[in-house]
Formats: structure tokens, sequence, C-alpha cells
């Protein structure tokens, strides 16, 4: 473990512990209100160290990044998850997606998990990330 992402979790409670195994096992964050910046960057930086996408659940919709400043989506992963966001989202346009991260809003708050899973599914097919590091 780094020593940023130690320092972030020095102190935490018990819930913000297992939040963070939880969040590492399902791959993805749940923002609740009762999570901590400490939990945020905590969980941000084992995945940036990782090479893991940083996917986040929380009240307004569901919101991906690629920390790791090698790692960027091709266009066959922009394509993949534009008809993803487009399959779960309420309305046209309601989201966004760059190289390096994506964020819809108007999602029923059921489909929110299914759809962060599906995000992390897809961002491991072969393709859909380009990493310069190891190219």
């Amino acid at each position: 473990m780094d020593t940023y992402m130690q320092n972030c979790m020095n102190g935490f409670t018990e819930n913000e512990h297992e939040e963070f195994e939880a969040a590492r096992n399902r791959g993805y964050l749940l923002k609740l209100p009762a999570v901590t910046g400490s939990l945020i960057r905590a969980y941000a930086s084992w995945c940036g160290k990782g090479r893991t996408p940083f996917v986040t659940v929380s009240e307004e919709g569901v919101m991906f990044w690629l920390v790791r400043y090698s790692l960027s989506l091709t266009q066959q992963g922009v394509e993949e998850l534009s008809a993803l966001f487009r399959e779960y989202g309420l309305a046209q346009d309601n989201y966004t997606i760059d190289a390096k991260r994506g964020e819809i809003r108007a999602v029923l708050p059921e489909d929110r998990e299914p759809l962060a899973r599906e995000i992390t599914l897809t961002l491991r097919i072969p393709g859909v990330v380009e990493d310069t590091e190891l190219t």
C-alpha cells in the first residue's frame, strides 16, 4: 500500500474500512452521504495504483474516471460506453464521456448499481482502454 493511500486510511472507522473493502470487491464505490473525503481519496488512489477504473454511484448518478495518467478510452471504448449510457439514460444527451471519464445523471435509482457493474465489466473488455505505459 502506498504512503498516500495509507495516510488517507489512517483514522478510518470500522465502517469506512468495510466500505473500502466492499468497493474494492464490487468494483465501484457507493458515495453515500456518510462517505468521507478520505475514503474517496483512498479508493481513488487504490484504483490509480492498480490501473483500475474509479467508478462511483451517488444520488446524482454514476461516474467513472481512469485515474492513472497512462490510461484512456479508445474510440471503441467511447462507443461502447456511450451505448451503455444511452441504454440506461432517461433522457437524450444526459451524459458526458471523454477519453478519461464519463458521467450520467438521469438514471433511475434502481439502475445505478447495475449500470456501475456494467461500466466496470465494459472497461475490462480488451480494446476498450489503452495503457500507454504498456505499449
